[in-house]
């Protein structure tokens, strides 16, 4: 299923419980390698094997070096699709996977720390 233009409405707090590192292993784990870039505000990753469908390039990724950024939650929402549609799961299952919270326990457990 393509999830490229899923857009939950979740607020941005549930999507901050997505950590670099965790997405860093999710991706080492299926096969990507974090290749160096020259800007320290990126990290970049290729898949070993996979490569684009019309080019023989390597499937490639960005992903932010630091959740400090206010644009993060937005970088965390496009992981999310890619990943989906990549592994044929739904987003919920890979935000699962990265924090073990499904996305109703991570608003839950937002909404009980910002009382």
């Amino acid at each position: 299923m393509n999830w490229l233009h899923w857009c939950p409405d979740w607020p941005a707090e549930v999507l901050r419980l997505v950590k670099i590192d965790a997405v860093h292993d999710y991706l080492t784990a299926r096969g990507w390698v974090q290749k160096m870039v020259p800007r320290d505000t990126t990290r970049y990753y290729e898949h070993s094997t996979e490569r684009l469908a019309d080019e023989d390039h390597p499937l490639y990724l960005f992903f932010p070096a630091s959740d400090e950024w206010p644009s993060y939650p937005d970088s965390v929402i496009s992981f999310l699709r890619s990943m989906a549609t990549l592994e044929d799961i739904r987003p919920s299952v890979v935000f699962h996977r990265l924090t073990g919270l499904t996305p109703d326990e991570a608003a839950a457990s937002v909404a009980a720390v910002s009382r």
